[in-house]
């Protein structure tokens, strides 16, 4: 864990702090020993100690900076094709286009070419669910130091392929990333290899604010940045090197599940890219406008885009997730007489002239009790433009179709706001 420096003052409401993010709790507490293990004790991580935190300053992102210059091209930062959607110049810093699709390239790769000789011999080790571990892999296997990952069980199957496909020794243990990483110290205690955190290694966060510094290069207006926050080094490294360059810039965390679903369909749909949820989160916060962030009315903004791994089979849950939140799907159950066809084709007329399209639909005979024999339940899901067109279809078919009709209440629920933003004034 590092104190930020003197030039780091983010930008916090008065609210109650919400705690450390949980990737940080992870990675900041030692390891504890297994009880089952012949060793007496397993050291904790030296970099990562709460007791002897490391000071990462704008000297130590520069000499990163520098490195990383020789290895990497400075990455694209777009502006958005909706500024007039969102009400201000909203900007995207890409890290999605790096080979394992993630910004821990700029940390894996920077933290491996700082490690001193005998240390590349034993080789490194980590515990991750992802990204990190992928990058590791992939540059370990170009600068030829063993690499070893311990990943929780539950790890995405094509995770777990890539990193061995780029040579790195997989272990799968444990149910969270904890126990992995419980897992990985045990395994550095007998293998002699070096433990390597993607959270709070001074080189990954030191790496992780060259993009801070290609923000400021790529666009000296910039009044605000939104950035992603897991275990908090990539907002850490950005922080210190934007508050160093542009002290007045504003830096912003913490939003709602929901809307990540929703940055993430915004960005396939319009701006024409694939982000993970946690790489989409910075955008996410602009969703809230106007009843959020009011003071960015206007502003130059730049979202970090930090990641493009999300896992085929969670896009398109992501993406139904997404519009039944914003009312473009909809779903209902209609309870109908089982004799009754011309009332089925009055509800599907009825839609029809609404302007909505049926994606789906199925019937359900009830269950075969005395008073439901002659019941059926047609259940449809319907997509609609928006949130006001979702409503007149519910509006309509309550009163067509009386005590008849009911709807996924979710897509008609407020989305809630956290505290910790500044609200629009009344």
């Amino acid at each position: 864990m590092q104190k930020p420096t003197n030039t780091v003052q983010l930008h916090l409401e008065t609210t109650p702090s919400l705690g450390i993010a949980p990737g940080a709790l992870v990675n900041r507490d030692s390891a504890k020993r297994n009880i089952w293990c012949p060793k007496p004790e397993i050291e904790f991580d030296s970099w990562c100690n709460p007791n002897n935190p490391k000071l990462i300053t704008y000297k130590e992102i520069s000499k990163a900076m520098n490195v990383l210059r020789e290895h990497f091209p400075v990455t694209p930062l777009l502006r958005s094709r909706c500024c007039v959607q969102f009400g201000l110049e909203v900007n995207y810093k890409l890290e999605i286009f790096h080979r394992t699709g993630s910004f821990n390239e700029r940390g894996a790769l920077y933290t491996l070419l700082m490690l001193k000789e005998n240390q590349r011999k034993f080789g490194v080790i980590t515990a991750s669910t992802g990204s990190w571990a992928m990058a590791l892999a992939y540059y370990g296997h170009k600068l030829d130091i063993p690499v070893t990952t311990v990943l929780p069980l539950y790890t995405l199957i094509n995770v777990v392929e890539m990193c061995k496909g780029y040579g790195a020794t997989v272990i799968l243990n444990g149910k969270s990333l904890a126990e992995a990483k419980n897992q990985a110290f045990i395994v550095r205690a007998e293998s002699g290899a070096t433990y390597l955190n993607s959270y709070d290694h001074p080189y990954a966060i030191a790496a992780a604010g060259s993009i801070g510094v290609e923000i400021m290069e790529q666009l000296p207006q910039t009044d605000a940045i939104l950035i992603p926050v897991g275990g908090g080094g990539l907002l850490a490294g950005i922080s210190t090197a934007v508050k160093h360059i542009k002290p007045e810039v504003l830096i912003y965390v913490l939003v709602n599940d929901d809307w990540i679903s929703r940055a993430v369909l915004h960005l396939t749909e319009e701006e024409r890219f694939v982000a993970d949820g946690a790489g989409a989160t910075s955008l996410s916060a602009l969703f809230g406008l106007p009843n959020i962030l009011p003071e960015l009315r206007g502003k130059t903004v730049v979202c970090v885009i930090s990641g493009g791994n999300i896992d085929t089979d969670t896009l398109p849950r992501c993406i139904e997730r997404a519009k039944a939140v914003e009312g473009r799907i909809i779903k209902m159950t209609v309870t109908l007489p089982a004799d009754e066809t011309t009332e089925q084709l009055k509800i599907f007329s009825t839609i029809a002239n609404l302007g909505c399209n049926v994606r789906q639909y199925y019937t359900e005979h009830a269950w075969l009790t005395e008073n439901d024999f002659y019941t059926i339940y047609l259940t449809l899901t319907c997509e609609t433009r928006d949130i006001k067109h979702a409503c007149t279809l519910k509006r309509v078919m309550e009163r067509l179709f009386p005590n008849m009709c009911h709807f996924l209440e979710e897509p008609f629920s407020p989305i809630p706001i956290c505290s910790c933003f500044a609200k629009k004034l009344p």
